[in-house]
């Protein structure tokens, strides 16, 4: 089967997570089902293709993301996995792109993934996320913002083109890895994610 497209496996294979030294990991999980609608912000993004999931509702920002603390990091970066599995089954990167710095060369390479699958006409299906926080670190003052380490499943996915062929597919996999947040405007984003190995 193919493999052209990277939409479906982004995830950071074959990165390799740094050795850490942390605080101990507080407890919530997150997963990509269906959890209400937010109201997007950012840039433009494209449409979903009618073959896609249109209708899913888009994940709503935690409470927790208002404070600028290690809990509030944490919640960010948990939100960034819900809303990852939102934006492949749905091709909409209006809130990507809003919690996506500026810099983050993971954030654009997903942008431009997705984008190229949906603009094309085709779409996704599968690849929801849940994820685990491993670690919460001490505050970056270079960057802003607390590193945190989470533990990502993602399910099964298929990237189909505007006339229904399977493009791409990928197993259910595990990785660990490290989001960088960093605290802009009143508001986290992700600055970068890095140091993501394949578990299983």
């Amino acid at each position: 089967m193919p493999r052209s497209s990277a939409a479906v496996a982004v995830l950071g294979a074959g990165l390799a997570l740094a050795g850490c030294t942390t605080t101990a990991p507080p407890t919530p999980t997150v997963s990509t089902g269906p959890t209400g609608r937010s109201s997007p912000t950012g840039q433009s993004s494209p449409s979903p293709s009618s073959s896609s999931h249109p209708n899913r509702p888009a994940p709503t920002r935690p409470a927790a993301m208002s404070t600028m603390d290690g809990n509030g990091a944490a919640a960010a970066a948990l939100y960034f996995i819900e809303l990852y599995g939102y934006v492949l089954q749905t091709g909409d990167l209006t809130e990507w792109n809003a919690m996506s710095f500026p810099d983050c060369q993971f954030c654009t390479a997903i942008h431009k993934s997705i984008s190229s699958v949906y603009e094309g006409g085709g779409h996704i299906e599968g690849g929801s996320l849940s994820a685990e926080v491993l670690a919460v670190h001490e505050l970056d003052e270079f960057i802003g913002g607390y590193p945190i380490d989470l533990r990502v499943t993602q399910q099964p996915s298929s990237a189909y083109s505007a006339v229904g062929t399977e493009t791409d597919s990928t197993a259910v996999s595990t990785k660990s890895g490290r989001f960088y947040t960093v605290f802009v405007n009143g508001a986290w984003q992700i600055a970068e994610v890095s140091g993501i190995e394949q578990n299983s």
